[in-house]
């Protein structure tokens, strides 16, 4: 027998796209750059009008 799950809750339900943009948008771009230069601030700044984006994307598409 199947387990169904439960519907998210409204005030958790764009805390998937959040994640997929703060994951997507602004750690791996910041992780890609720390394997190359020192300036983390630097470019976890620059990388933030790409993680809003990435962010409207996701919660446009769902």
């Amino acid at each position: 027998m199947a387990v169904l799950a439960r519907p998210a809750r409204p005030r958790l339900a764009r805390l998937g796209e959040l994640d997929n943009a703060a994951l997507g948008g602004l750690v791996l771009p910041v992780y890609g750059a720390s394997v190359l230069d020192d300036p983390l601030l630097t470019t976890a700044l620059a990388v933030v009008p790409f993680f809003l984006v990435v962010l409207l994307n996701l919660i446009a598409t769902q």
